[in-house]
């Protein structure tokens, strides 16, 4: 497995509830909020989140150290990015994000896929105590695939 990036971000729950507070949910303020930085995937699981703030702030520490791990030339937007990526659980509750290439496509940045997305993958941890939570990425190659210099090598030439 090789390492491609890392990012880490934390997040101070006060201030997560405190705007929450301010953004009754299934209001559209709520809904504006949620939909600046959220996948579809993720909305809807906010509506049965057990601690709406946790879920929000976990789903926000991922993107930005995701963000972080892929951040460079050529990578789109943050806010693009984040709505086209989403964090979600295995059967055993393991953090994971994946990535929507169609949410991307249609965002006009396919190419950031094909070129440094593709064939890779992010582990994901993430970590609460008291009024702080944190989220840690590290964006690895999938041996499978070519890297990503013979990636962009393939798509060149195709």
């Amino acid at each position: 497995m090789r390492v491609l990036g890392i990012g880490t971000d934390l997040v101070y729950m006060p201030r997560v509830v405190e705007l929450l507070g301010r953004l009754p949910a299934g209001s559209r303020a709520h809904a504006r909020f949620a939909g600046k930085f959220m996948h579809a995937r993720e909305r809807a699981g906010a509506r049965g989140a057990a601690d709406l703030a946790r879920y929000v702030a976990g789903v926000w520490a991922a993107k930005e150290a995701m963000y972080k791990a892929v951040a460079g030339a050529g990578a789109p937007p943050a806010a693009t990015l984040y709505r086209a990526c989403y964090k979600e659980a295995d059967g055993t509750g393991r953090p994971s994000l994946q990535v929507d290439a169609g949410a991307l496509q249609r965002a006009g940045h396919m190419r950031f896929w094909q070129e440094r997305l593709a064939g890779t993958r992010f582990l994901l941890s993430v970590s609460h105590d008291g009024d702080y939570l944190v989220a840690f990425v590290c964006h690895v190659a999938d041996e499978t695939f070519p890297a990503p210099d013979e990636r962009q090598r393939i798509t060149k030439n195709s």
